[in-house]
């Protein structure tokens, strides 16, 4: 889901699921990186936001832990980019998941929101 918010914000909503048969724990904010069609990575310093502080999350199987990535839209200024591919890495982790998405970019910047129970 993306909506655009107020002051040329973009927001899109993802969530890690847990695949295991087991219960997993995470804390903390997700990383990310953005890349273009053309597979070149887009320069973006992601932030955590620290108006939503960090939790200790449990997922049972098949449970998810959402979170929201915030860019800026034009009216923000530029430069401004538009990324084919996203990455996020689970907190706690050195692995990433990987989704195509299309999420304008500008002043290379972005914040993440803590991980929570879906």
């Amino acid at each position: 889901m993306i909506r655009r918010g107020a002051t040329g914000r973009i927001v899109a909503e993802f969530s890690f699921i847990n695949v295991t048969h087991h219960e997993c724990r995470l804390f903390g904010y997700p990383g990310a990186s953005a890349f273009a069609a053309t597979g070149a990575r887009i320069r973006l310093h992601v932030s955590p936001d620290a108006l939503r502080p960090d939790h200790r999350v449990v997922l049972a199987p098949r449970r998810g832990a959402r979170f929201l990535f915030q860019t800026w839209d034009r009216a923000a200024g530029g430069p401004c980019h538009t990324s084919a591919i996203l990455r996020f890495i689970p907190p706690g982790d050195s692995g990433y998941e990987q989704i195509r998405h299309r999420q304008l970019m500008c002043r290379g910047l972005a914040t993440v929101t803590a991980v929570g129970v879906t």
